[in-house]
This record gives C-alpha cells, sequence and structure tokens, in this order.
C-alpha cells in the first residue's frame, strides 16, 4: 500500500490548538497530511491571532479553488473535516461530494452537558423553529451525500474512540512548571470567551449589536475584577481565547495570555468564566469557579439561556459583576466530586494510548478499508 494521503479540512487558519488537536505533527511521520485552511469560504470574518504558517498548510481561495484540488486528488485519499454541515455550508460540501462519498470526522469536544432534557416549552419551540426544520432537511441531505465516519470522544463512540483533547493537554503540563505562569501567583484566572466579538455569537444571534454593549460589558467585569483582587488578595490573569483580537487591552492592563489556558488554570487559585469548553481545565484540575454575567452579557439572549444551563447542570452559582460587592462571601464553588467523577468518564476511557497513537491506528484502518472498497467496486 502507498503512504496514505490524508487532507483536514477545517474552517480556521492553522492555529497551535488545531495542530495539537489533529496531532498533525506525528502524523506527518505516517502520512502524507496537507491542512486545507477553507476559512475564505465558510468563516470569512475568523482570523485568530495565533496562525502558525506551515509547509503543509494550504489555503482555499473560493469554492472554484476547492473544486480544482479535489478534482486533482486519488480515490483513495483520507478528506477529514469538522466543518459545520448546515445550511450555508451546503455549497461547500456539494463540491467534495462531486468526486468523494466518504469523509472523516474527528469529534474533539464531545460533550454530555447539552444532552440533558429541555424544558417541554423549548423542545416546543425548537420543534416549531422553522430554522430547526430546515436544519433537519439539510442534514437528511448531508447524509444522503456521504458515507460518514466519526472518530469522537464521546463515551458511546465505538470503534474510535480518542482522548478529549484537553485530558490529553492535561496529562502533558502535569509535573511540568512554567516559570512565567508561575510568576504571577497567587492568580484567579478569568477565561475569555471573545465576548462580545466572537462571530459565532453574532451568527447564531444576527439582531445582537455587539458594540452597543462592549463598553458596559468591560466596565462591570474590570470593576469586578478589582474587587475580587482586593478580597483575594491576587492577581487576575487573563486566559485570552484563541480568536480573540484586542487591539488595546479591555481588561484595565491585566496581563492577557494566549495558547496557555491548560497552564494557567492549573496554576490557579480559582477561575471564573462565562460559557467555554475551557471548562474542562476547571473539572480535570479541580479548582473551584464562578460563572459570570451582566446586563450587557445578557443582551446575547442565547449565550445568557447557555450560561444558565451549565450553571443548573454543574451546580456552579453565576454572579452578576453588576451587583457584585466585597464581602466575606466566597465567589467560588468547589467541584460537585460526583460530577467530576462522571466528567472524567468523558475525557478518558483509561487506555494509556495517546491521542497520536490512537489516530494513527485509526486512519490507517479507515484508509486501508476505503482501498479495498475501491477495489471491490472497480472490479464489479
Amino acid at each position: 500500500m502507498n503512504q496514505i494521503k490524508i487532507r483536514i479540512l477545517e474552517s480556521s487558519v492553522l492555529t497551535p490548538r488545531w495542530e495539537t488537536n489533529f496531532c498533525i505533527e506525528e502524523l506527518q511521520n505516517r502520512f502524507e497530511v496537507e491542512y486545507w485552511d477553507c476559512t475564505k469560504i465558510v468563516s470569512p470574518s475568523f482570523s485568530p491571532k495565533t496562525e502558525i504558517s506551515k509547509p503543509y498548510v494550504v489555503k482555499i481561495e473560493s469554492l472554484k479553488d476547492l473544486n480544482q484540488r479535489i478534482k486533482q486528488l486519488s480515490l483513495d485519499t483520507l478528506l477529514i473535516t469538522n466543518i459545520h454541515e448546515n445550511p450555508e455550508n451546503f455549497r461547500f460540501y456539494k463540491t467534495i461530494a462531486s468526486r468523494f462519498k466518504t469523509i472523516v470526522t474527528i469529534n474533539f469536544f464531545a460533550d454530555n452537558s447539552e444532552e440533558l432534557p429541555q424544558s417541554r416549552l423549548m423542545k416546543l419551540i425548537r420543534k416549531f423553529n422553522p430554522r430547526h426544520a430546515r436544519e433537519i432537511f439539510y442534514w437528511k441531505l448531508y447524509r444522503k451525500m456521504f458515507q460518514k465516519i466519526l472518530i469522537s470522544c464521546s463515551p458511546s463512540t465505538e470503534p474510535y474512540r480518542i482522548n478529549h483533547p484537553d485530558y490529553e493537554s492535561f496529562i502533558r503540563v502535569q509535573g511540568n512548571t512554567s516559570d512565567d505562569i508561575v510568576s504571577l501567583k497567587p492568580m484567579i484566572v478569568y477565561i475569555d470567551n471573545y465576548f462580545p466579538f466572537h462571530p459565532e455569537i453574532k451568527k447564531r444571534e444576527p439582531s445582537f449589536q455587539p458594540e452597543k454593549v462592549a463598553h458596559d460589558f468591560y466596565q462591570s467585569l474590570n470593576r469586578f475584577f478589582s474587587l475580587v483582587e482586593e478580597k483575594y488578595h491576587c492577581q487576575i490573569v487573563i486566559a485570552a481565547h484563541p480568536s480573540a483580537d484586542f487591539e488595546k487591552n479591555p481588561f484595565n492592563g491585566r496581563k492577557i495570555i494566549f495558547n496557555k489556558t491548560d497552564v494557567l488554570v492549573k496554576e490557579s487559585m480559582g477561575v471564573l468564566m462565562h460559557t467555554s469548553n475551557s471548562l474542562s481545565y476547571v473539572y480535570l484540575n479541580n479548582v473551584p469557579v464562578a460563572f459570570l454575567t451582566n446586563a450587557a452579557y445578557e443582551e446575547a439572549k442565547l449565550e445568557s439561556h447557555r450560561l444558565k444551563t451549565l450553571s443548573e447542570i454543574n451546580h456552579i452559582r453565576i454572579v452578576d459583576t453588576d451587583q457584585y460587592k466585597t464581602s466575606n462571601e466566597d465567589i467560588l464553588t468547589p467541584l460537585d466530586s460526583e460530577l467530576r467523577t462522571a466528567y472524567m468518564k468523558y475525557q478518558t476511557d483509561g487506555n494509556p494510548e495517546t491521542n497520536a497513537q490512537r489516530l494513527t491506528a485509526y486512519l490507517t484502518e479507515i484508509a486501508q478499508q476505503i482501498e479495498k472498497d475501491h477495489h471491490h467496486h472497480s472490479k464489479s
């Protein structure tokens, strides 16, 4: 069998996070890998500050460019893409389907928190929402277009389960001391989710106007941070969202650090946050936490609703930064031990193999099966 060709099609420029999650450096030892940056097609407004340049990155300029490149690939090439299967991306997937009928999806961030029962009202609203009906229609179209092979960190995934990448990161940083981070202690970490300017927020809530709430949001947050620093005799350090692009520091000069959320949480005395996948690091390191809101944040209705849902699921209090005044009451909530035990099961199955080892084995097996299928069909 010739060297297996892998093409990773993503809606983001290559960042340290995606390079690590896909284990690209390790996969290069076994496969011929290219990372196709499809930002200009599916998320033109997304431009994280942490883009990295590597020889295997290919910039896809347009659907026409994608179509030409797809046509040049051999049929035994393995396509991996996690790009949303929504109505907006239908032409993107139709272009791929013109030549390939099998795709691999790697779900790095499967989480049980969104699967808990919703209220009857929320179920009814979702059921009769025209957008929901449209999404179902396109979901069925996608299922007809492709055989989709899933690799996921969800416990229900068989046979291709991986660790949650945050667990992999947690293992990597254990015992490693970063002097520049340790020098910031004692600290409480604020996990930034680039509110209100994250492009996904505007996409989910078209009527939301981030420019109108930004000043009030940061003013409330900074007043609150000052009170917390005084109460806990520490400093607030900002773990920046990968997509954040601050023209100037909106946190009154507080230290902003990119791409070290795992280490920051590990070395912190507590965490402040809104809605973020980095809640994983809080659970993994068993650090007390508080969810934050204020009037400006609640202007984003879906974000606010999700925050309340996360609060209920995780038994973590929400602190209103508009209303908070210095008191003897702790704002940080220790994690529920039973919930943490359950959460860990969603991070790892305990198998000592790393994701790099697992992905190498899984992708080899999948590629061999695809090659067999092509050989069988060509004989037929």
